[in-house]
């Protein structure tokens, strides 16, 4: 099992780059990408939607149907810059592993 910190920044990685292309995060990406169960990134993303970084939006198709939910960042996190977050959680990683 992974530990929290290593989920939380392939999250991140990823809505980083689905924000760069204009898709949107669901859970089942998360658990293909990281392996992690649901169980494991629920609260991560709650964390996220909790702080303002990462917002619940609805997914639609080519020809405009709804095709389920998933998270975008916001525009508070762009604006903080989520990836000097990232950075910062990398860094701590890298400590844990030198420990």
């Amino acid at each position: 099992m992974k530990k929290e910190l290593e989920i939380k920044i392939e999250i991140i990685e990823c809505l980083i780059h689905n924000n760069e292309n204009d898709i949107v995060t669901r859970y089942r990406e998360i658990e293909q990408a990281t392996g992690a169960t649901r169980k494991e990134i629920k609260p991560i993303f709650k964390n996220l939607v909790d702080t303002g970084m990462t917002e619940l939006v609805s997914a639609f198709d080519e020809e405009g149907f709804i095709r389920g939910s998933g998270y975008v960042l916001t525009t508070r996190a762009t604006q903080w810059s989520i990836k000097e977050w990232l950075e910062e959680l990398k860094k701590i990683r890298q400590e844990d592993l030198t420990k």
